[in-house]
């Protein structure tokens, strides 16, 4: 009979704002907003760019477009440093060797960029697992302290595979040697 090491240290990698869906938007927004400020200057400057402008005057039309071309570009501006400075990027480690939980984030640039937590697994009550199925369903991992604090292991827009969800708690839940709560939302 072979005798397995378990390990004693395990890290779970968090991928924050890099998703598909953060990227989709951010390149939308920067080519819709680009698109509508640069016609508003069109307007203005009484200027035949890419479509025959001469029907588009500049009060209202036209400065509605540079509003909406400013907005665009702002919200583009907003996801591409999200993406680049990888907020909510960080990593869970479950260390058995000191009996420590330590969650570590990105967040965004000033005092408090790094974001640090570190408990005791005395303060472990349990993991529960929030499942919201129907039109917009998200699947959740906590980490439920004794004082009732629930903090998220996983992102909240994260959509696992039901079955790989469940069978990822359920090994976590094993490693920690603590109960593991569901609960299910219709």
């Amino acid at each position: 009979m072979e005798n397995k090491k378990k390990p004693l240290i395990r890290r779970d990698f968090i991928f924050g704002s890099k998703s598909f869906i953060n990227l989709f938007w951010a390149f939308s927004s920067l080519i819709g907003g680009s698109l509508f400020f640069l016609l508003g200057l069109c307007s203005y400057f009484k200027l035949n760019f890419l479509f025959q402008l001469n029907q588009i005057q500049f009060f209202p039309q036209g400065l509605l477009l540079l509003f909406y071309g400013l907005a665009g570009s702002l919200l583009s501006l907003y996801l591409w440093s999200i993406l680049l400075l990888s907020i909510g990027d960080g990593y869970n480690e479950f260390n058995k060797i000191t009996n420590r939980i330590k969650i570590f984030r990105w967040g965004f640039p000033g005092k408090n960029r790094k974001i640090k937590l570190d408990y005791s697994f005395s303060d472990i009550e349990n993991l529960s697992l929030y499942i919201r199925q129907g039109f917009n369903p998200q699947s959740i991992l906590y980490l439920k302290l004794k004082n009732k604090i629930k903090i998220p292991l996983t992102r909240n827009d994260s959509v696992f595979n039901l079955e790989e969800f469940e069978y990822y708690a359920a090994d976590l839940a094993r490693f920690l040697q603590i109960s593991l709560k569901d609960e299910i939302e219709n």
